[in-house]
């Protein structure tokens, strides 16, 4: 068996984050983030965007490989100002309307000089993130989102020709993600190098770690390209599932879904070893980015502290100290990832 990607996103702790740690649970791979490039012009690059490249520099020289999502363009979620979840854009109106040619002409050069600037950083990228849903595409259509993802991708491709490119819808077999997988695949058939997908059966979808099989199979099949699993996890608070309960936790203090009894540190781990060893032995698999590193204090769906939805996905409690699923991660990574 070849040596897979074993990955997880970093973003938290907010007390920095131990790289030798990571590496000694066998993690390789971290997963950045990154800004759009332009601020009031193409010519005014903003300080936000230039601020990830500390953290570039820093991962690589602790010797990490890295993965990064692009800049997203809109979406939905929690406005501290007003108090409300509602919808966002991300990149300025003088681009344009998304319904406009000069949007995505300004993606592509947006794209491109991201991929030229991290060129010695980033040795694959994760086009956007999950498009396919409100969350990430705010008041673009599924088409204006597929144009997007193939006009940001155009640049990446020729800012930085030898990294990995690829998608990752948040449900793999929906028809939303399908007109993105379409457009991506079908239509660009030399675009993408991998195919990708977010996935947390038995929490936010019903199911089980197990399910990853039939979604490599789906995705290997339609596209022909190796699978990455650019997200999955298990929370490790929640408690009982509540089948009949509101659709976010932060509504109700549980998810409506459980893979076994319900959400703790002790099913966490479970789960995280499950898919570990599925993920490093099943064909067409070239690994995964585990979702995250280090508990968050805030959800960013609703402002909440200590909120099920979003805050207790990590391997670290969010001060580099391990939680039980660190544990899963470093045995079966040890024991398969070879």
């Amino acid at each position: 068996m070849s040596k897979r990607i074993v990955g997880v996103s970093p973003w938290s702790p907010r007390d920095g984050v131990d790289y030798d740690l990571m590496k000694a649970a066998g993690i390789e791979w971290v997963r950045q983030n990154s800004e759009f490039p332009f601020g009031r012009s193409e010519e005014d690059i903003t300080p936000s965007y230039t601020r990830w490249f500390a953290r570039y520099k820093e991962a690589k020289a602790a010797g990490m490989k890295q993965a990064c999502v692009s800049p997203i363009p809109a979406g939905f979620r929690y406005n501290p100002e007003t108090g409300k979840r509602q919808t966002y854009r991300a990149i300025p109106d003088w681009a344009g309307s998304f319904d406009s040619d000069r949007f995505y002409e300004v993606t592509y050069r947006a794209a491109k000089k991201l991929a030229e600037d991290t060129r010695d950083y980033i040795d694959l990228w994760q086009v956007s993130n999950e498009m396919d849903i409100l969350e990430f595409h705010g008041e673009m259509t599924l088409e204006q989102a597929a144009r997007y993802l193939v006009a940001q991708a155009e640049g990446l491709r020729a800012g930085n020709p030898a990294a990995k490119l690829g998608i990752n819808p948040a449900n793999a077999t929906s028809p939303e993600a399908r007109v993105l997988y379409d457009a991506c695949y079908r239509d660009h058939p030399d675009l993408m190098d991998y195919v990708g997908a977010d996935g947390y059966y038995g929490s936010w979808a019903p199911g089980k770690v197990q399910d990853w099989v039939e979604v490599i199979d789906y995705l290997h099949d339609l596209t022909g390209k190796p699978v990455l699993i650019n997200e999955w996890g298990y929370p490790s608070t929640g408690g009982a599932p509540d089948p009949d309960g509101p659709a976010k936790p932060c509504d109700g203090g549980h998810f409506r879904n459980a893979w076994r009894k319900g959400q703790s540190e002790e099913e966490q781990a479970a789960y995280v070893a499950a898919g570990v060893r599925l993920l490093l032995t099943y064909p067409n698999c070239m690994g995964f980015l585990f979702y995250s590193w280090g508990d968050d204090e805030i959800c960013w769906h609703c402002g909440k502290p200590n909120c099920p939805s979003e805050c207790s996905w990590s391997l670290t409690d969010g001060k580099n100290h391990p939680k039980p699923a660190y544990y899963a991660m470093q045995e079966n990574v040890r024991k398969y990832n070879h």
